[in-house]
């Protein structure tokens, strides 16, 4: 079986530390950052299932971060968690990044579900999930 690993950028940690705990207790390893700063050395040193960021990043805009990790990681799957998750924004993130759309937060269902797509299918067909 492969091994999964999570990168989840997001400045909420504690939101998701009943998500993460639930997660890593199912063998899922997660690594958390809180800025996007601290999310791309990870990632420069890392080999990811799946990143998901968080579109409101406190240091660095997530466009910015996006773009860096598609550079970096092109055919690593990308989920971006947003708030208000726009049409318009929408599809700018999916447009330039290939990166899936998910409103947030996110529970341990959701996030089994993306760690499937991104297994099965490399995520790219899933461009919004609820």
């Amino acid at each position: 079986m492969t091994e999964l690993r999570v990168l989840w950028i997001d400045n909420t940690p504690t939101l998701l530390s009943s998500t993460v705990q639930l997660l890593r207790a199912d063998g899922i390893y997660v690594d958390l950052a809180a800025d996007g700063s601290t999310g791309l050395g990870l990632a420069e040193t890392g080999s990811y299932s799946l990143i998901i960021v968080d579109a409101n990043l406190p240091d660095i805009r997530a466009v910015a971060v996006l773009a860096a990790l598609r550079r970096g990681h092109d055919a690593t799957p990308i989920a971006v968690t947003v708030d208000t998750p726009s049409l318009r924004h929408r599809k700018r993130l999916v447009a330039a990044f290939s990166a899936s759309i998910c409103p947030r937060p996110l529970d341990t269902r959701q996030v089994s579900g993306l760690l499937h797509a991104a297994v099965t299918s490399g995520l790219y067909g899933l461009k919004y999930y609820q």
